[in-house]
């Protein structure tokens, strides 16, 4: 009787794939659920079950926890009832014994084939999908496994000698697209970024984890929420880490109408890289980050159009198609094809690296890749075989490692729970980047400047933020995004409603003092604040108009679709996916204007429609 416990993860359907590619019969495949996977996983799950089908194997039996009267009773109703969180945010491991070991122990209890096993006196073989590349989980349990009168563990991964990579790979052979992370939506492991994400994709799921914190948090002592020492409400109140993508660069130099400020023409600062880049010693002076007085002002430059006359679509930067990917426009020199060609086979290498660095962090804490592939980008961008530096060397610069011992709850053969006390290795992240700097001099052998560092600063600010200096100068409440209950976004942050200069429909004409519809709605704000995608979607435009100015229109699909106008800076380019609340570009006053604001239009198969029955009211964050 062989069983497979699948967790809906990489290493368990490689281990699958690999059990019908050696022939070797399954019998019974079970899947704990807790009822609160994340909807990924449970799409995934039905294209297992075909794939399954397919090649003969038995279908995924899905079991989760009763209750002694036999009612289902799933993680997050068992926290609500309680008012507390999930035992691994108190450093157990609770949560996982009674919802994911214990069901498919009690399923294979009343199995007639595994108690005909056992009334023979074997054991049932129960492949378990630990990988090549962690032999240190197998040995933590090899003695309790070696006791274990029910249950024969194999570990085939191992056996094969299959690590994570080659894991991927054969999914990736087998036709299958690769699964996303199994874990549930409130998981007190879940990283600060898969926070976002969630943020992002599952808005409504979100706001459970949280109804889940609030009601715990009047009872919590030893932690603050679901993040152990902190607590996910107040990490996504204060978090600033929104990705942006700065992609579009101002093709023409428009006056601003509102009459504050300084505006350079993009052809000026373009024409002084060119003086730099055409010129071999100029350029070997300076390197490719271009540092000194130039910085950072010259990284948001797009000086690869040959006639450096080319549009918006083309005006695209180095960090842009370093970070983002994207044709390189033609016409640019092989050389600096190859510098950004190089960087990009970098960043591979650092992502992999960071991967296994992160998979000895602790729940809550992680790398910001972005920062780490900024400082590599200011270092590295031009010189020779950068790749030859992207090691997990260069990432430990950006952690600690510590020795820290924990308790550990096994269950014995009797079904009993069992505490022992075990030391093993974290990496902690860095929050002090002096010690980063000096970490990279001592590691890498790297000394770096201080224009360097600059650079790393200012690009690390383009890839978050949009613009060279980050968050400065943005108003209260455009930090984060703000999203309703129905998932969508206000373009401007909380507090859009004290901003409205001008509602949708019949209105004065500002320009010409007659009674004219007026199509959207107008926000004013500052030059320069972001500007957020209400909903997933694509990029239909992204373009200057003589009435719209620098404008983006978002197809959100099933008729919906959303406009952006009156822009300093476009931030995306047509053809590109965005997701809720990502920064599409900053605001401005170009175009048929009278001063800084944005002009928010809501369109219903081609109707322009009210904002205001779409956006979220304030109220819904209290």
């Amino acid at each position: 009787m062989n069983v497979v416990g699948y967790g809906g993860g990489t290493n368990s359907t490689a281990m699958l794939i690999g059990l019908w590619q050696r022939r070797i019969p399954v019998d019974l495949i079970l899947f704990a659920d807790p009822g609160g996977e994340q909807p990924h996983t449970y799409a995934y799950l039905e294209i297992m079950d075909r794939w399954l089908a397919e090649h003969g194997m038995p279908p995924i039996t899905r079991v989760w926890y009763t209750t002694r009267d036999g009612q289902r009773l799933t993680l997050e109703q068992e926290c609500l009832r309680s008012a507390s969180l999930p035992s691994i945010a108190y450093g157990y491991k609770k949560c996982s014994l009674k919802h994911k070991v214990s069901p498919q122990e009690k399923f294979c209890r009343h199995d007639p084939h595994c108690q005909k096993v056992w009334a023979g006196g074997g054991r049932v073989v129960k492949f378990i999908g630990y990988d090549a590349g962690e032999p240190e989980r197998r040995e933590r349990v090899r003695e309790r496994d070696e006791a274990d009168r029910k249950y024969q563990k194999e570990y085939p991964l191992m056996e094969w000698g299959w690590d994570r990579d080659r894991c991927i790979q054969a999914i990736q052979e087998a036709g299958l697209p690769l699964p996303g992370k199994s874990s549930c939506f409130f998981c007190p492991s879940m990283k600060r970024r898969e926070i976002r994400t969630l943020y992002h994709r599952y808005p409504e799921l979100l706001g459970r984890a949280l109804a889940m914190e609030d009601r715990a948090r009047p009872h919590l002592t030893s932690i603050k929420g679901l993040g152990r020492n902190w607590a996910w409400r107040e990490f996504l109140e204060h978090d600033k880490g929104q990705l942006a993508f700065p992609q579009v660069f101002p093709e023409d130099n428009l006056p601003c109408s509102c009459g504050g400020g300084h505006h350079m023409s993009p052809a000026i600062l373009v024409k002084a890289a060119a003086s730099i880049l055409t010129n071999e010693k100029s350029r070997k002076a300076v390197g490719w980050v271009l540092t000194a007085v130039l910085s950072p002002i010259i990284l948001l430059l797009a000086f690869f159009c040959t006639t450096f006359s080319g549009g918006a679509e083309h005006n695209r930067t180095v960090v842009d198609l370093c970070f983002h990917g994207g044709a390189v426009p033609e016409g640019t020199p092989a050389e600096y094809q190859a510098y950004i060609q190089e960087m990009r086979d970098s960043f591979a290498l650092l992502d992999a690296a960071m991967q296994a660095v992160e998979g000895q962090m602790e729940e809550g804490d992680g790398l910001d890749d972005i920062r780490v592939k900024a400082v590599f980008f200011a270092l590295y961008f031009g010189a020779d075989d950068p790749a030859a530096h992207a090691g997990q060397a260069f990432v430990d610069c950006f952690v600690t490692y510590e020795e820290r011992t924990r308790t550990v709850t096994t269950v014995d053969e009797e079904g009993n729970e069992v505490e022992t006390q075990e030391t093993y290795t974290v990496a902690v992240s860095i929050s002090d980047f002096q010690q980063v700097w000096q970490n990279i001099r001592h590691l890498t052998g790297a000394e770096a400047t201080p224009e360097q560092q600059a650079n790393a600063d200012s690009v690390y600010n383009v890839v978050k933020y949009g613009a060279s200096t980050g968050t400065e100068g943005w108003i209260p409440g455009t930090d984060v995004p703000f999203i309703g209950a129905d998932g969508f976004c206000s373009p401007i942050g909380a507090g859009w409603e004290s901003r409205v200069t001008s509602e949708f429909g019949y209105r004065r004409d500002p320009f010409t003092g007659e009674t004219r519809g007026h199509t959207g709605m107008d926000l004013a704000v500052p030059t320069g604040t972001p500007v957020r995608a209400a909903l997933p979607g694509t990029v239909t435009a992204a373009q200057y108009h003589s009435s719209y100015g620098y404008y983006v229109m978002i197809d959100h699909g099933n008729g919906l679709s959303t406009l952006y106008a009156h822009n300093s800076q476009l931030l995306v380019r047509v053809g590109q996916t965005v997701e809720t609340g990502d920064i599409v570009s900053l605001s401005g006053s170009t175009g048929r204007s009278t001063g800084p604001h944005l002009h928010f239009e809501v369109r219903v198969n081609g109707q322009r429609t009210n904002p205001r029955y779409y956006l979220p009211t304030t109220s819904y964050e209290e």
